[in-house]
């Protein structure tokens, strides 16, 4: 009997440590205030944050990516945010959060518009941050498909 209820407690701790770092809890950022930054228009994969949500605890950003060029790009969910530390990009979301692995493709000269949430993201110091992910660009030869990181910046302040 009481081997099982050490089980019930140590199965209920762990479900209660699961959804506080990948969900439930999240961080509470809505006294931050994002500003955006220009998107590097001369690459023929960009992006830009269209908007900011604000109705949750913590800001969205609606990203729109762009793909200017005569192929198909896929990319997926995973993503990170990362903050600006002097001249180096430091990682501030959740360690090992668990992305679901889904293929999402843009056709030639189109665009498709996406959210990020930052629910599991420390914007709490104001600067620069960035969204980093990453796409793969379906050109002719199909052996020789590279995956290319793919970046855009925005300011965190104080609301």
């Amino acid at each position: 009997m009481k081997k099982a209820i050490l089980l019930i407690v140590l199965i209920c701790t762990s479900a209660m440590l699961l959804l506080g770092c990948y969900g439930a809890g999240g961080v509470d950022n809505k006294d931050k205030k994002i500003s955006v930054t220009a998107p590097d228009t001369k690459a023929d994969v960009f992006l830009n944050i269209d908007h900011v949500n604000y109705e949750e605890d913590s800001p969205t950003l609606i990203v729109r990516w762009h793909n200017t060029t005569r192929y198909k790009v896929a990319f997926g969910e995973r993503y990170a945010i990362e903050r600006l530390v002097g001249d180096e990009w430091i990682d501030v979301g959740v360690k090992d959060k668990p992305f679901i692995e889904i293929g999402l493709m843009i056709e030639e000269h189109s665009f498709y518009e996406k959210s990020y949430h930052t629910d599991w993201v420390d914007l709490s110091k104001n600067g620069t941050y960035r969204l980093r992910t990453s796409y793969t660009l379906h050109h002719d030869d199909p052996d020789n498909y590279k995956t290319e990181d793919i970046f855009i910046e925005f300011i965190v302040s104080d609301r």
